[in-house]
């Protein structure tokens, strides 16, 4: 389950699209390294711009940016 840092819980079953509109400029979670481009293409689709950085092997921070 991901997590917008602001203190926002994704809620059971939300998909990873509701998610990103729920978040603000600024906002950022964490996610599997191997699903960051996924995430990217998905900020595209819904109107937003997102940065992204590698934290570890495996995972990935991404930042709502516009």
């Amino acid at each position: 389950m991901y997590k917008i840092e602001k203190d926002i819980k994704s809620p059971e079953g939300q998909s990873m699209t509701k998610l990103i509109r729920l978040m603000e400029i600024g906002d950022s979670f964490v996610c599997e390294l191997a699903k960051r481009s996924g995430v990217m293409c998905l900020f595209r689709q819904v109107g937003f711009k997102c940065t992204t950085k590698k934290i570890s092997d495996t995972e990935a921070r991404v930042w709502r940016i516009e």
